[in-house]
């Protein structure tokens, strides 16, 4: 995989491969021609990107012909394009056959062009580690694992296969159970920051690879970045024992906070303006303002974590606790309906989700199954908030 974030690769960036003589390796493999129609075709497709979503990832680069001298091929690239290239249909074709080819379905490739080459612009397609357990191919009736080591791609054999479930469960495991020490810790009020007893509407964004080496925390840097949840002005921050943490309110309990742990992770906790208790009657919860506070932060933490050198995919969880007896105020008719139904539970855990590859993600519609989540909790069939539907 190219050392660059996919919206940071240029032409040059492409250029020094060919004058470094790059070669093929792990997590890179050129191609001079995108698949075509044949079986084959797409079955040598779904081949290579299984086999980089099942290892640690990587680039295919089209448009790259193997060098020649003196009419001998030299192994190393020479980056020539792909004519008349369509990427919006290049990308709908290879999208189709990633779902329909794959068990479970292979999703969050990215791609990109890059113009300026003799025959056109060079396309990359970047195939993240898959964090979904190990893909298996089933174009064409293949029904084979593949994974990559340095040499290329290679079917994986049976303990090969068992091994890689048995990680993936191990790393699931591992986030969830940061998760819940959390937010047991939070329910016990034994948070960084003393906050208001209003419920708490808790996220979490956890690195699935482990940030390694010591995160360097720059307080201003940190303080411009990791604003608290929803907080428009006068926050502040300092570090603790596990990293830095930011908090909003003026004093003593406060509204919220946001602490970056050294391992890369973040948790940011908030109390207001979504939870209003209308006296001897209702407790109710605005749904847009929650939505509306989760997304920017997510936004927000995204680029901060991408900025110290965090790799994503990142999985991202939200629960609100204290939420039992809470019943929405707007329900999809207006601000003035109350919802049929409250929130059964204190702890509400919604769906996690998972941000795959660079935080140019649209992450409105990567935390939907969140927001549907939320409404349905309070009887209705999905979020009606402001946040783009898929069509």
């Amino acid at each position: 995989m190219l050392d660059k974030a996919l919206d940071q690769v240029t032409k040059d960036v492409l250029g020094e491969l060919a004058s470094a003589g790059t070669l093929e390796r792990r997590t890179l493999e050129y191609k001079e021609q995108l698949p075509g129609d044949r079986d084959r075709d797409r079955l040598e497709f779904m081949r290579d990107a299984t086999s980089f979503a099942n290892a640690a990832g990587g680039d295919i680069i089209y448009g790259v012909r193997d060098a020649r001298a003196q009419d001998l091929p030299t192994g190393t690239p020479e980056l020539i394009g792909i004519p008349m290239l369509n990427v919006d249909q290049v990308k709908l074709r290879m999208e189709s056959m990633l779902v329909m080819g794959a068990d479970p379905p292979l999703r969050g490739v990215q791609y990109r062009s890059v113009e300026g080459f003799p025959q056109g612009p060079v396309l990359i397609v970047r195939v993240p580690r898959s964090w979904n357990g190990i893909h298996m191919v089933t174009a064409q009736g293949d029904h084979r694992f593949y994974s990559r080591h340095e040499a290329g791609r290679f079917p994986m054999r049976t303990s090969a296969v068992r091994n890689a479930i048995v990680l993936g469960e191990t790393i699931a495991e591992r986030v969830r159970r940061f998760r819940d020490e959390r937010l047991g810790r939070i329910v016990a009020g034994e948070t960084p920051i003393p906050l208001r007893e209003n419920p708490r509407t808790v996220l979490h964004v956890v690195p699935l690879q482990p940030f390694d080496g010591a995160m360097y925390l720059q307080e201003r840097t940190i303080l411009a970045a990791l604003t608290p949840m929803a907080a428009a002005a006068g926050y502040d921050g300092r570090f603790n024992v596990d990293g830095f943490a930011t908090y909003a309110g003026t004093r003593e309990p406060l509204r919220s906070y946001t602490q970056l742990f050294r391992t890369g992770s973040v948790e940011a906790v908030d109390t207001d303006p979504y939870y209003i208790l209308a006296p001897e009657r209702w407790q109710l919860f605005n749904p847009r303002g929650l939505e509306a506070a989760v997304t920017g932060a997510l936004n927000t933490y995204c680029v901060l974590l991408r900025g110290l050198g965090v790799q994503s995919p990142l999985v991202v969880m939200t629960s609100i606790v204290g939420a039992r007896n809470y019943h929405m105020q707007g329900g999809p008719s207006g601000s003035a309906v109350i919802s049929p139904h409250a929130i059964d539970r204190d702890v509400l855990i919604l769906p996690d989700v998972l941000i795959a590859a660079d935080v140019s993600a649209n992450v409105d519609e990567v935390l939907r199954p969140v927001f549907d989540a939320l409404w349905q909790s309070v009887g209705y069939d999905r979020s009606y908030g402001e946040a783009p539907r898929r069509p």
